[in-house]
């Protein structure tokens, strides 16, 4: 392809140029060349007879090309009034057409050995009947056939593509053909006009040579190109012929191979032989290295003793010189140890695949063929890294060795010559081993290819039941992979032989779901162990319900902070995982945290101080009730009306606080009644003391009490007073609307009159009156 390429630039650069107008003088030393051929070689010709022709016309050509390139032999043949230009096109065509049928000789000789070599291959084709080998046959043969296989199908897909590119070339050969003999015949018919005109005939043949050596070129390339095309047509061939037997061989012994212990046993032999190759290998480069790394701190030190005492005499550049060679010679130590270091891993890890070859071939078991596949997925992403790794290396080397020949191209001095020389010799050191390493490289892929395809295979080979059971465990893996993945790692203080050190700890998915399920299992064992507390309280001690549900509340706040602590413990959660919880998060939660821990010690004060307890009647902020519970963080209340009110526990700290029932359940109340003046007082009196005494929630002790407060401006004021125990069963609005309703009844049954508000209006009678008659009006 490389050669193609060249020639192709070297037609584009030759064989199209633009032809000026011509004589025959030299033409004259060509065979036949008064009549060039234009019609492509046929490909039955005689490949004696045409490499006999292509000699004599070579020969010809070096004739002239010998005349031209002699002193002052340039214009050789040409008429006076040639210009350079023309001249150096002239021996550019002929310098060219030889080079061509050099190229075209080569070719022939090489389709003569393509064409005898495909001949024997059809004839070993023809006669083979089997394999040597008796089966079952042994798994390197059938990677060596793998091996052809793949060649063969590399070859002919690259074949085929250079025949692409030979054919586009060939026909732009072809249309400069057409083109010349289409400018020659034009140049003839306008010679013959010329000249019956009087025209110069010696300039028209110039121009007329010149067209001739611009067809006989491009005859030469399309000639040449057509022995290319059949070249690769023999090559094509043989390629085809060598795919479809290395196929043939493959299928044989596919059908019956046998990966045995003793061939694994063999192959883990030469792994080992070659692992101890390499290592004695870095050994001794190590070693290299370090004598190098010495010649170079001296080189170093010489060149620094010639700097400090100015010296500038020729030993200071030799100094310079030195101590470049010797860094370059580190440098290429250095190469070659990541090269064979590179090799050694590699060389483990071409001992896993063949670990894994042989354990997804030789085993049955679902678990040991998915092992295997998971062993190649293990080596595919180290050998694809690698490949890049050797690709950069190389690189690095070609531009070091590119730079060194363009240095070494335009020195004439013989002292840097042999330098640079030196240094490309350093450079090149590493060259072995990088292809060393290539190779390593290209016998892992394809191993790894052919694992895969042979378990690929096996895995379709697979009855129901063993793709099921293949299902089953690679869903096992999946979600043994899902329960050990990593969500985080935080710093934890780890205690090793009694001694403390700091590391990490893998929170994973499988920590944090076995913390749930033991949280939520310790939460329903705290809320049975709670519940069962407070039903021995109830009923052995005498607690109030309420009291209970109280102790059971602040009972499971205690069991579910210590059960988190135990729960982290045991799933080896350190508390520093929450510690991600900081910046703006920390700020936020630590302002919620306040408050929410101020209404929790203000809870654990209440419970210590008891300034109410469940069931007590109180009043705080504007709002009254009875106590229903108390909580951690808050305490309800719940009004004359039913409305449960949520206090939070710090307001009872915070603010001042009334109990009606603190130390006594009995609470003093009044009911006002104002009767109309002239009503007797003294029965009045006894009438409201017989109504409350005949109440029944109405505390006999003490006593009821009847006072006569006021001289009010519509009745005479009195007022009852009277205790209550107060209860959940008590109300006080329904005890005091039952007394005005008994009060009612008697004053009405006693001629008592309740008054109502009035007004008394007074009249200023000292001054008369004023009065004034006025007609009514009419309507208009």
């Amino acid at each position: 392809m490389k050669r193609l390429a060249l020639l192709a630039s070297s037609l584009l650069c030759c064989g199209l140029l633009s032809a000026p107008t011509g004589a025959q003088s030299l033409l004259k030393l060509l065979p036949h060349a008064a009549a060039p051929q234009s019609a492509p070689i046929s490909q039955a010709e005689d490949t004696a007879s045409r490499i006999s022709r292509l000699r004599e016309k070579q020969a010809a050509l070096l004739k002239i090309l010998q005349r031209l390139e002699a002193p002052d032999g340039l214009a050789s043949g040409a008429p006076s009034d040639a210009t350079a230009a023309e001249l150096d096109e002239r021996h550019l065509r002929i310098a060219f057409s030889v080079s061509l049928i050099d190229r075209q000789l080569a070719d022939l000789a090489r389709l003569a050995k393509v064409r005898a070599s495909r001949a024997a291959l059809d004839k070993e084709i023809h006669a083979w009947s089997g394999l040597s080998e008796t089966p079952p046959y042994p798994i390197r043969l059938l990677d060596r056939f793998r091996a052809e296989r793949d060649n063969a199908q590399q070859s002919l897909t690259a074949l085929r593509a250079r025949e692409t590119l030979v054919k586009t070339f060939s026909e732009r050969t072809s249309r400069e053909v057409k083109e010349s003999e289409a400018r020659i015949r034009k140049l003839t018919e306008s010679a013959e006009r010329r000249f019956g005109l009087g025209a110069s005939p010696g300039h028209q043949g110039w121009a007329r040579e010149l067209s001739q050596i611009q067809l006989q070129t491009a005859q030469i390339a399309a000639a040449t190109l057509q022995t290319i095309g059949e070249l690769q047509e023999a090559e094509l061939g043989v390629a085809q012929d060598q795919l479809q037997f290395a196929r043939r061989k493959l299928e044989l012994a596919s059908a019956d191979y046998r990966f045995s212990a003793e061939e694994f046993a063999t192959i883990n032999n030469e792994l080992d032989a070659d692992f101890s190759r390499i290592e004695q290998r870095r050994t001794a480069l190590a070693q290299q290295q370090l004598q190098r790394s010495n010649n170079a701190e001296q080189a170093q030190a010489r060149l620094e003793q010639l700097r400090n005492r100015g010296d500038t005499s020729p030993q200071l550049t030799e100094a310079a010189r030195s101590l470049e060679l010797a860094n370059a010679r580190v440098e290429a130590s250095t190469y070659g140890g990541e090269f064979l270091r590179g090799m050694a891993d590699a060389q483990r890890l071409h001992r896993r695949l063949w670990n894994a070859r042989y354990q997804g071939l030789h085993r049955d078991e679902t678990s040991d063929r998915l092992e295997a596949g998971e062993a190649l997925e293990t080596v595919r992403p180290f050998i694809s890294m690698w490949r890049r790794g050797l690709e950069q290396q190389r690189t690095v080397l070609d531009l070091r060795l590119q730079r060194l020949d363009a240095l070494l191209a335009d020195t004439s001095d013989p002292l840097a010559q042999k330098h640079l020389i030196a240094l490309r010799n350093a450079a090149e050191e590493a060259l072995p081993l990088q292809r060393s390493a290539y190779s390593l490289l290209e016998s892992m892929e394809a191993l790894l290819v052919y694992t895969d395809e042979e378990l690929g295979t096996a895995r379709k080979e697979l009855s129901a039941s063993e793709r099921l059971d293949e299902w089953q465990l690679r869903l096992t893996q999946w979600a043994q992979a899902a329960w050990n993945y990593e969500l985080m790692t935080v710093e934890d203080v780890i205690e090793v032989d009694g001694n403390k050190i700091t590391g990490k700890r893998s929170i994973t998915i499988g920590k944090v779901l076995a913390a749930l399920l033991a949280f939520v299992a310790g939460i329903i064992g705290c809320l049975l162990f709670a519940r069962q507390i407070c039903r021995l309280l109830v009923s052995r001690l005498g607690w109030s319900d309420s009291n209970a549900r109280i102790l059971r509340r602040w009972l499971l706040t205690v069991e579910f902070m210590v059960l988190g602590i135990i729960v982290l413990a045991w799933a080896r959660i350190p508390l520093t995982v929450f510690a991600f919880l900081g910046g703006a998060i920390a700020i936020g939660a630590g302002f919620a945290m306040q408050t929410l821990l101020k209404n929790l010690m203000s809870g654990v004060m209440i419970l210590g101080e008891r300034p109410f307890r469940p069931g007590d009647i109180i009043e705080i902020g504007g709002i009254s009730g009875t106590v229903m519970d108390i909580g951690i963080r808050a305490s309800t209340l719940r009004d004359a009306n039913g409305i449960e009110t949520i206090v939070p526990n710090a307001s009872f700290i915070e603010q001042n606080l009334t109990n009606w029932t603190y130390s006594s359940p009995r609470v003093r109340f009044t009911v006002r009644v104002g009767v109309a003046y002239g009503a007797p007082v003294k029965r009045v009196i006894e009438l409201l003391d017989e109504a409350a005494q005949r109440h029944g929630l109405i505390l006999k002790d003490p006593a009821p009490e009847v006072i006569f407060e006021d001289f009010g401006a519509d009745a005479q004021v009195f007022a009852l007073h009277y205790w209550l125990e107060m209860g959940p069963n008590v109300t006080s609005r329904v005890v005091a609307s039952d007394l005005r309703r008994m009060i009612e009844h008697t004053f009405s049954e006693q001629g008592i009159v309740i008054a109502y508000p009035q007004r008394d209006v007074h009249l200023d009678a000292s001054q008369p009156l004023p009065v004034t008659l006025v007609s009514p009006v009419r309507e208009s």
